[in-house]
């Protein structure tokens, strides 16, 4: 795992390429970025929250109209913007102010006014109240995995009792050999990642888009201690398109009612 600034990184994104940072494909680089490819990555978030929320109802029951939503690592708004056509409030977490900009713009063309868009950190600190149902996709793996994690636990102290989470990890990374010693030695040569842009044509100052793998049981156990017992779990597998297929699992739960007085 290269030895970077995250956040830091994801704001080189958030101003460049905001689009291609959320789904790194390249018809989503903005200078391919034609008005068919904007409203095909749009499309997908609608149909991604369809079918999440299908799968929340089978497995955990359904999540009321009337719920306030956490996102965190809201992005451009992909999927903040459908989850706040079906629910009462969204508020959007993102590290990169960038990204909110657009974010908002997003939301502003979409006419949605139930959406809050909120700087995060790594005690969501601009965050306030409770929510009914928390959020995250393809978002921790870009965390390291300590600060993912307390991040995590953070996310359900603000999860009401009996709400419902869907929260995203990865736990397996798969690359050529080729390309793990390419990051390898980009992690420890100074100077190096800049020189591997110049030869891939990239902006010499491309930021690095980390993978962290995450410990299924340790999540587990973060979960149990946060009162959330009743876990169902998704496996996805996405990134082939980028020469890095990542293992990853959907863990969808609810947390435990407060005992009745």
């Amino acid at each position: 795992m290269l030895k970077t600034d995250s956040d830091r990184d994801w704001e080189w994104y958030g101003a460049r390429e905001p689009y291609f940072g959320v789904l790194t494909n390249p018809r989503f680089l903005r200078a391919d970025l034609t008005d068919r490819a904007r409203a095909e990555f749009f499309e997908s978030g609608e149909r991604y929250v369809e079918s999440l929320l299908d799968t929340i109802g089978r497995h955990v029951g359904s999540v009321a109209a009337d719920a306030r939503v956490l996102d965190f690592g809201c992005g451009v708004g992909r999927l903040a913007i459908p989850f706040a056509r079906r629910f009462a409030e969204v508020v959007g977490v993102d590290v990169a102010p960038s990204m909110l900009e657009e974010a908002r713009r997003n939301c502003t063309a979409a006419g949605l006014k139930n959406v809050a868009l909120v700087p995060g950190d790594d005690r969501l600190s601009r965050v306030t109240g409770s929510f009914d149902f928390v959020h995250s996709f393809i978002v921790f793996q870009h965390v390291p995995v300590a600060r993912g994690e307390a991040i995590t636990q953070r996310i359900l102290e603000l999860l009401r009792a009996d709400g419902i989470g869907a929260l995203h990890f990865t736990y397996r990374t798969e690359a050529g050999r080729v390309r793990h010693l390419s990051n390898w030695l980009q992690a420890r040569t100074p100077g190096l990642r800049r020189v591997v842009n110049v030869i891939r044509r990239r902006d010499p100052g491309t930021a690095v888009m980390q993978m962290n793998e995450y410990s299924l049981s340790r999540l587990m156990h973060i979960l149990h201690d946060a009162g959330c017992d009743e876990v169902c779990a998704r496996a996805v597998r996405h990134g082939d398109e980028t020469g890095v297929r990542a293992h990853g699992v959907m863990l969808i739960f609810r947390k435990r009612k407060l005992p009745e007085l």
